[in-house]
């Protein structure tokens, strides 16, 4: 099993709006926000804590994301390379 990714130095962009092939998160603790940056002002839809996951509809298209997620809180996560999902 792969090792988990500790993030200590927060705030930490997980994922661009516009990235192709981004990973998949498992949260084991700390939290990932994900991001709405197309209204001009970023704001947080929703908050993803231990023993939750990220997830997008472009991990299933393959198309870019829409929207951006960010490590809080002394993050440690499995991270599940896109190949893998």
């Amino acid at each position: 099993m792969r090792q988990p990714v500790e993030r200590s130095r927060l705030p930490v962009e997980l994922v661009q709006p516009g990235q192709r092939d981004f990973p998949m998160y498992v949260v084991l603790s700390g939290a990932i926000d994900v991001i709405d940056c197309t209204s001009g002002e970023p704001r947080v839809l929703v908050s993803h804590h231990r023993g939750q996951f990220t997830g997008d509809v472009s991990h299933l298209t393959g198309s870019a994301a829409i929207l951006g997620a960010v490590a809080r809180g002394n993050l440690r996560a499995y991270e599940i390379p896109r190949p893998l999902i």
